[in-house]
């Protein structure tokens, strides 16, 4: 239940993000610092995320309303005060690092395939991230495993 909890939860996380994407001036641009401090407070975010999903199974009536304020409030000072204008450009952030890390990781499974796969698969990567610097490729790249456990570990409650 939890794994379906936390897959409605990315489908609308990242329906969102790409939905106020294009509302923001300027893409956000994967850096080493944006990166960090996405890392930095996933877990967290991720946590009031889940609270906030199971909220759905309480009662409607104003303790509903109030726990779901209560819970915003709380998502919302935890991306200020880790420097994030607002809820948008991290659920933007989010869907530029997940939109990265999954053909980077199924690229990374292939290393070792024949070199025809693995050039098939480089190829398809490629097109699939050609909205990407090589800067952001390699930031996400670099970081992959990290990223991978991280998200594991939060949809996990650890």
């Amino acid at each position: 239940m939890k794994i379906r909890s936390f897959l409605n939860i990315a489908a609308l996380s990242l329906a969102f993000a790409f939905s106020t994407a294009s509302l923001r001036a300027e893409p956000v641009v994967l850096t080493e610092d944006v990166l960090k401090r996405y890392m930095a407070i996933f877990p967290s975010y991720m946590r009031i995320t889940l609270e906030l999903d199971g909220t759905s199974k309480m009662r409607e009536g104003a303790a509903k309303e109030a726990k779901v304020t209560e819970l915003i409030e709380k998502r919302n000072a935890l991306l200020t005060a880790n420097g994030w204008e607002d809820f948008s450009e991290y659920m933007e952030v989010d869907a530029r690092v997940v939109r990265a890390m999954t053909p980077l990781g199924i690229l990374e499974k292939l290393k070792n395939a024949s070199e025809p796969d693995r050039k098939k698969a480089e190829d398809t990567v490629a097109a699939q991230l050609q909205d990407y610097t090589p800067e952001e490729i390699a930031l996400v790249k670099k970081n992959l495993v990290g990223l991978t456990k991280m998200r594991r570990d939060a949809l996990a409650g650890r």
